[in-house]
């Protein structure tokens, strides 16, 4: 298991803290320090962004089957009508 953050200090003490543990595996904590480097997660946090402001205000995620339909328009929305933010 692997726990990927930014070049936030603080993780470094809190990532072994909070995930240590004596028998295995062993939390690995990858740190990304630069912005452009080519692991970086932006485009995933920008989407995840969006599912999280459009929950917040129709609050929609109640089942299953409405979930999945909301997700389902939400990736088309993002592959072909807002191109420049496709994942």
């Amino acid at each position: 298991m692997a726990v990927v953050t930014d070049g936030l200090r603080a993780y470094q003490d809190a990532i072994p803290k909070e995930f240590y543990t004596l028998k295995g595996p062993r939390t690995q904590h990858v740190r990304i320090p630069n912005i452009r480097d080519r692991s970086n997660n932006n485009m995933v946090e920008r989407f995840y962004g969006t599912i999280r402001q459009r929950n917040k205000v129709m609050r929609v995620l109640d089942d299953i089957e409405t979930a999945q339909t909301m997700m389902e328009g939400l990736r088309i929305w993002y592959h072909f009508i807002r191109l420049h933010s496709s994942l």
